[in-house]
């Protein structure tokens, strides 16, 4: 799935996950439509990296039930409010540790 390296920002949703590149999407409130992007902004001085990366398989039985990766890394970027380029929240020195499964 994910390997250590580090990873380019994409410019929109549709690219992102080709050619090792990321986006990453917030929302402060999940109730409310305020909504923040990596997409379509300046990302120049942006970073992402996956600094670890460990297989957390579920198992039943000896059969594969469950493809799971744990990651961490480190990433710093500018996550602009969707539909304006000059409105953004930046965090520097972010770090980050989560599973994935497919």
């Amino acid at each position: 799935m994910f390997s250590v390296s580090a990873y380019d920002f994409s410019i929109n949703d549709e690219e992102s996950g080709i050619m090792k590149q990321i986006g990453i999407s917030y929302s402060p409130i999940a109730t409310e439509d305020e909504h923040y992007t990596s997409y379509n902004g300046d990302q120049s001085n942006s970073t992402f990296k996956i600094t670890a990366s460990q297989e957390n398989n579920d198992y039943l039985l000896g059969n594969l039930i469950t493809v799971k990766q744990i990651i961490e890394g480190d990433f710093s970027v500018k996550l602009y409010k969707e539909g304006s380029n000059s409105e953004f929240v930046e965090i520097t020195d972010g770090k980050f540790k989560i599973t994935i499964s497919k």
